[in-house]
This record gives structure tokens, C-alpha cells and sequence, in this order.
């Protein structure tokens, strides 16, 4: 039988590797992503280009900003960091709460994937285009072909290559200030 771990108390030169390695992390992620999209001449990164993988990239850049967003807020007690282990580290609820605080502390324009949209088709038909966010959801979706109970193909959210575009830009700018 495993024994899940809570807390974890590391020294201050512990949490400090960690918060610089995961800030080096989110650079090497934002620099990969901007080296498979600069070249990208459609509006819409279509599910079967490998393009549409660095979508999800990106929103693991931003998971691993909320992980460094909890990891900056700590305080140290006695020269001691007590981190809530599970919480940023181990399992599922750990990816939520990250991009929980990362969409939380973020600008706006960093999380959108796709604009929503609503443009009048005809008199009588309207079109809407639904806002994609960064999460766990949306990664899943994008790395994860998956049927419903149905057994049909579930489509990938839509994300548009300028949007994306714009989205690392803003975040490239904001985690440059970034003090952690």
C-alpha cells in the first residue's frame, strides 16, 4: 500500500531551486511553442496539424505558472517551506488547482485560445463560435482523440493560430516581469 504524501517541508534553498526551475520550465515551453507557430499562415490550427500540439504546450506553460504562482506566495517559517504536496504536485485535483491560480493571476488575453463569436448568417440562421480557454480540459481535448458513448469522434476545441499567437506574446511579456 502506497502512503500519498500531504506535506512536504523543504529548506528555502530547496524552494528556491524549484521556483527557478519551474520559471526556466515555462521559458523552454513559451520557446518551443513560438518556434512551431511563428511560420503558421491559417487562422485556424486544424486537430491534425502538429501545430494544434502546440496549443497544449502552451496551456502546460500555464499550469506551470500556477504552480510557480502557489510555490512565489509560500512563506518560510524557521528558514522551513511546508508545500501542500498534492495540491501542485500529485494527481488530478493538482492540475486543476494550478491552472485554477494560474487563470486567477494571469491577464485575460493569456488564457483565451479561440474568440467566441456570433455573425448572422442569414435572416433566419445565426452562427456562434465558442470561447476556448486554457485548462486540464482543454489539454486533454487536444492530446486525447476520444469518442462518446455513441462511439462518435468528439472534436478538439477550435484555437486560432492568431489567437494563440497573441496569448503566448502577452504571457512571454508578463512572466518577463515576473519576480518569483
Amino acid at each position: 500500500m502506497k502512503i500519498r504524501l500531504k506535506t512536504l517541508t523543504i529548506t528555502e534553498r530547496q524552494w528556491k531551486r524549484i521556483r527557478e526551475a519551474t520559471f526556466v520550465n515555462i521559458n523552454s515551453i513559451l520557446q518551443a511553442v513560438e518556434k512551431l507557430i511563428k511560420n503558421l499562415e491559417d487562422d485556424f490550427i486544424n486537430f491534425k496539424s502538429p501545430v494544434f500540439v502546440a496549443s497544449a504546450l502552451y496551456t502546460h506553460a500555464v499550469e506551470e505558472f500556477g504552480k510557480l504562482y502557489y510555490l512565489k506566495n509560500l512563506r518560510p517559517k524557521k528558514g522551513k517551506i511546508t508545500i501542500e504536496y498534492n495540491l501542485v504536485f500529485k494527481g488530478k485535483t493538482s492540475h486543476e488547482k494550478k491552472f485554477e491560480l494560474a487563470i486567477s493571476n494571469l491577464p485575460k488575453n493569456c488564457i483565451v485560445l479561440q474568440h467566441g463569436s456570433h455573425t448572422k448568417m442569414s435572416y433566419s440562421q445565426t452562427s456562434y463560435s465558442i470561447e476556448t480557454f486554457v485548462s486540464w480540459q482543454t489539454r486533454l481535448s487536444i492530446l486525447n482523440a476520444d469518442i462518446d458513448k455513441q462511439g462518435d469522434f468528439i472534436k478538439p476545441p477550435l484555437i486560432n493560430h492568431f489567437t494563440l499567437l497573441e496569448a503566448v506574446n502577452s504571457f512571454r511579456k508578463f512572466i518577463e516581469d515576473y519576480k518569483y
